[in-house]
């Protein structure tokens, strides 16, 4: 079982994502950069999709193991996937902002419009004053760009996604993109 936080936040963050995803004609979706899986579990089984998690993280996999053990995990980095069959959504939850360079997160973003073959989805961490001054930890963690809908906007599009929905919430700004 979770611990309650990881719990908790898992099910705020499926709620940005069920929002942008809602009434998609999908069946199948890949998570790029997947961690643990809670969120993407809770997010396929509202929308009974096929789930498919990749991240290169060995860490990764044995939370993923313990804690949500839902859909398949490719313990791969994800610039080197090569999957049989593209997804119908292909998205990721805090991928892109760690990359300091503007090109590679494009680089990132054309990924995921690669191995899609109907929508992408982007959750980056909101530039706010509460994720600024509470939830921000680059020191810890690398760094970490925070992103308000408009900066989000225009690198996807710079990737030649097409964005139709935006959603967010207090940590968090998502777009859904048609490739």
């Amino acid at each position: 079982m979770p611990p309650l936080a990881l719990k908790l936040g898992s099910w705020y963050t499926s709620r940005v994502c069920l929002r942008l995803f809602r009434d998609l004609d999908i069946k199948t979706c890949l998570e790029l950069g997947g961690g643990f899986g809670l969120t993407a579990k809770i997010v396929a089984q509202k929308l009974h999709l096929d789930l498919t998690l990749v991240d290169n993280n060995p860490k990764g996999y044995e939370l993923f193991k313990r804690y949500s053990n839902y859909g398949n995990f490719i313990l791969e980095d994800f610039f080197r996937l090569r999957p049989r069959r593209k997804s119908d959504l292909v998205y990721s939850i805090g991928v892109i902002e760690h990359y300091s360079d503007y090109k590679k997160r494009i680089e990132v973003l054309k990924i995921h419009r690669q191995l899609s073959q109907k929508y992408v989805g982007v959750l980056v961490p909101k530039n706010s004053w509460l994720i600024r001054n509470f939830a921000h930890l680059p020191s810890k963690y690398g760094y970490e760009k925070l992103y308000s809908r408009k900066e989000l906007e225009e690198e996807v599009k710079a990737a030649n996604l097409k964005p139709i929905r935006y959603g967010e919430n207090l940590q968090l700004v998502g777009v859904l993109c048609r490739i």
